[in-house]
């Protein structure tokens, strides 16, 4: 799964280190990446069903986007 992203104007330049949070259904915490670049790829097998994704900067949401992984 590859992960990209753009910064609004507001955040790319007085971003800190970014964290990248991957949650299932439930919203339980299942990875979390530092990240500094604007992509992620991801390549642990998870279980068929509907996950989150969250990027954040110093505790801060920026953005939140869900997927589906089909079997």
């Amino acid at each position: 799964i590859e992960f990209r992203w753009t910064l609004q104007a507001e955040y790319a330049e007085n971003t800190g280190p970014l964290e990248l949070r991957i949650l299932d259904n439930k919203q339980k915490l299942l990875y979390t990446f530092q990240v500094s670049e604007n992509q992620l790829a991801f390549d642990e097998k998870l279980e068929p069903g509907l996950y989150y994704w969250a990027l954040l900067s110093e505790n801060e949401m920026i953005y939140l986007g869900k997927f589906f992984v089909r079997e």
